[in-house]
């Protein structure tokens, strides 16, 4: 879930909704209810948007009502953040590597005149499979691993090529209503099965055994779906040394980089307002630094609302906050 008070809409769609809806082409589409009317009802609007004024738009625009189609791209990206993160734990605690998992955007990276998350013009197909500097700067990939001064080397995550052909299993973690916590498992029909909420340093002492007796010592792969990474305890770690060292060395660097996303069906008003101050011989930067209306990081004022994907969003709860 996006963190509360971000977006004033109704309610979510219910799961039975979700189960049978698709990612539509359109970002925007998300937004219409069936039928095509009242478009507007789950608007995922914020709360704070910067007005144009007579002068710059047409009085009739209706700021409240307009959807922002950037939303669904941000949700999205909580998300994947929240599983790749659980990803990257799972694999640290058993010290192996991570296989580079495919990404999904429903936004463009561009910083400003969006139309409906596109770039005008541009026939890109949504959800499209997202690069990673999409998503994410690089650059704190390529310096992550480094820790307290010593040069540890980058997260190097593996390519899908490098594990063809090795034996696999199939890791699942059983939803809330079939038990939880403890690290005790078992399988069924050849898969792994772990409670919901183990930990990761559980889950790793609980796998080692398995796959290493089922491997022969030979390299092997473990599998597991976006439901079961997501069923993973919220407090991450049982050693708390290592939680906080997977913060520092992971959380911290990996997720700190994030993209704002400006489009056009919230900014009406801004092309006349440059104009206007154009014609004044006033500057136009500050006003695109204030009176835009934009969805994304935290750093940028113009961010409206300003939605925390960064490490603080991502930090696991402290052990107590679990019940242990």
């Amino acid at each position: 879930r996006l963190p509360p008070k971000v977006w004033e809409c109704d309610p979510p769609p219910t799961d039975a909704e979700r189960e049978r809806g698709h990612l539509p082409d359109q970002p925007s589409a998300f937004f219409a209810l069936e039928g095509g009317a009242g478009s507007a009802s789950r608007c995922y609007h914020p709360r704070h948007l910067v007005l144009g004024g007579r002068a710059e738009a047409p009085p009739a625009f209706d700021y409240a009502r307009a959807p922002d189609p950037a939303a669904p791209h941000v949700a999205m990206q909580y998300v994947q953040r929240s599983v790749l993160r659980n990803a990257l734990a799972l694999a640290s605690a058993l010290g192996w590597q991570l296989v580079r998992p495919r990404l999904w955007a429903l936004c463009e990276r561009h910083w400003w005149h969006l139309k409906d998350c596109r770039l005008p013009g541009n026939p890109l197909p949504m959800p499209y499979d997202a690069p990673y500097d999409t998503l994410f700067n690089l650059e704190d990939w390529n310096q992550a691993g480094a820790e307290d001064g010593a040069a540890a080397g980058p997260i190097q995550l593996a390519e899908e090529g490098e594990v063809r052909g090795l034996e696999a299993r199939r890791l699942h973690l059983l939803p809330p209503s079939d038990g939880g916590g403890g690290a005790a498992g078992g399988s069924v029909e050849g898969d792994l099965v772990l409670p919901h909420g183990t930990s990761f340093d559980a889950a790793a002492r609980f796998l080692r055994p398995r796959l290493g007796n089922a491997s022969g010592g030979r390299r092997a792969v473990v599998e597991l779906d976006v439901r079961s990474l997501l069923r993973f305890s919220p407090c991450g770690f049982d050693d708390e040394a290592a939680a906080a060292r997977f913060q520092r060395r992971v959380v911290e660097r990996l997720f700190r980089g994030q993209y704002s996303y400006c489009g056009e069906e919230r900014n009406p008003h801004v092309d006349a307002m440059l104009a206007n101050a154009r014609a004044k011989h006033q500057p136009e930067e500050p006003l695109l630094m204030t009176r835009r209306n934009c969805t994304g990081q935290p750093a940028n004022d113009f961010n409206k609302p300003k939605v925390d994907l960064g490490p603080e969003a991502l930090r696991y709860l402290p052990r107590g906050a679990c019940g242990e």
